[in-house]
């Protein structure tokens, strides 16, 4: 397989495999995990307690999150800065992030699918590609530091996924560039052998 069509799959493999990473890491609650519970965007899930509840609703004084931080194995201050965290503007910026990450990393797919396997190499479709591999490398890591996990709990399976779909864009990436600047050569080579074609007739005279 040509050295241009193997970075333009590979482009197309990386981003794939980081879009489905980070929409496991986002639609699993397993951000964070404690003794007794797991936290996710939006989510804080207790260990064999049933029922749900919408903290960003609760005040901070409610016996509620006492018996919630009880439950979850943390103090009540604990549950109270990190339900402020995640109902606040780091929340909001974190869910808009997310948003964020999704769309790039959709957008960037069908432009490489465009550009690399239905041959659209010339026009725009390869470097928006590139563009929305970056924001959402950005995103990502955006999302990954904007994360505030409550005390005592230590990162899970969903944070490390969204992580390895930030490394798996840059890789994307660079395999895009690297495609595009090798198709680009082919097709200057490809240029200067038209132009360099001779015709001869047959007394010998060049046409």
């Amino acid at each position: 397989m040509p050295p241009a069509k193997t970075s333009g799959h590979c482009a197309i493999i990386f981003c794939a495999t980081a879009f489905a990473l980070s929409a496991v890491a986002i639609g699993l609650p397993r951000w964070s995990a404690g003794a007794n519970f797991t936290d996710g965007i939006g989510a804080l899930c207790l260990t064999n307690v049933p029922g749900r509840s919408s903290f960003c609703s609760v005040p901070s004084d409610s016996p509620l999150l006492g018996e919630t931080a009880t439950w979850a194995g943390l103090s009540t201050p604990q549950l109270v800065d990190h339900v402020s965290s995640a109902c606040g503007f780091n929340g909001y910026a974190l869910i808009a992030m997310v948003a964020l990450e999704m769309a790039m990393g959709f957008v960037s797919l069908v432009a490489l699918f465009n550009g690399i396997c239905f041959g659209r190499h010339k026009g725009p479709a390869l470097p928006i590609a590139v563009v929305c591999n970056a924001a959402a490398f950005l995103a990502a890591i955006l999302v990954v530091c904007l994360y505030a996990k409550p005390d005592g709990a230590s990162y899970d399976v969903s944070w490390y996924l969204l992580l390895a779909s930030a490394f798996l864009y840059v890789i994307s990436l660079m395999c895009g560039i690297v495609f595009r600047t090798t198709r680009r050569h082919v097709d200057a080579n490809e240029g200067d052998d038209f132009a360099h074609v001779r015709l001869e007739t047959p007394t010998g005279s060049v046409v």
